[in-house]
């Protein structure tokens, strides 16, 4: 329901909520797709809004800005958890996916549960995933899972037994959160066998152990989106 002004000194201004450039490139002539802005737009999804002026035969440069409307917090998820990994702690990682359409800027975010603090200028791509891994020993993870690139290092552990992990904005606001455990109906294989464990249905219950499933293989797959079941 936000409802989005434009403004410009001079000339008319075009947009369009598609992603495609008001302008035809080559012919600056105007795209079929652009609509002409005549008052407040009404965004009642997410959008990436790409807006340019003509003036005459001359146009602006193109301005651009995405908006996320319509849900509750942030489209992010813990998309995999390795928490009593093979051969010891080194080998830990926390995995944080953006299921939404749109890229999220982290910066100066953190991940309570572990000592965790998310460098600025990080942003998270639609549909790409972060990783966070046990700072005990870099090189041995990096042994282990060779090309994953890892966003931080942690300082603690996670509990072998099962605890709260957060997600917290800038301003302490918790973002997602889950309490995994190595019992009551959460995955069996994920407690010291040597598997990750990645929710079932991104949409669903972070906290519903049932929502939770074993990762395909052993040593779970870090920096992969998790695959869904067919």
């Amino acid at each position: 329901g936000y409802e989005l002004r434009i403004t410009a000194p001079a000339g008319k201004v075009y947009y369009t909520t598609n992603g495609v450039d008001p302008r035809v490139y080559g012919s600056g002539s105007v795209s079929p797709a652009a609509v002409a802005y005549a008052g407040p737009i009404r965004l009642d999804r997410s959008v990436i809004v790409k807006a340019r002026v003509l003036s005459g035969v001359t146009w602006s440069a193109l301005s651009e800005a995405a908006f996320t409307v319509g849900a509750m917090g942030l489209p992010l998820i813990f998309s995999e958890i390795m928490y009593n990994p093979l051969n010891g702690d080194a080998f830990e990682f926390v995995e944080i996916q953006n299921t939404g359409p749109v890229p999220i800027d982290l910066s100066g975010f953190r991940i309570d549960g572990i000592d965790c603090a998310i460098p600025n200028g990080t942003v998270v791509a639609p549909g790409a995933v972060l990783v966070f891994a046990n700072g005990t020993d870099p090189a041995a993870f990096a042994t282990r899972y060779p090309g994953v690139v890892v966003t931080a290092y942690y300082r603690g552990n996670l509990s072998n037994a099962g605890e709260r992990i957060a997600l917290v904005d800038q301003h302490g606001r918790t973002v997602l959160a889950v309490h995994y455990d190595d019992k009551g109906g959460w995955p069996v294989l994920g407690d010291g066998a040597g598997f990750s464990i990645e929710p079932s249905d991104p949409a669903g219950d972070p906290n519903a152990p049932a929502n939770w499933r074993p990762s395909e293989r052993v040593y779970g797959t870090p920096g992969q989106p998790p695959r869904l079941p067919q």
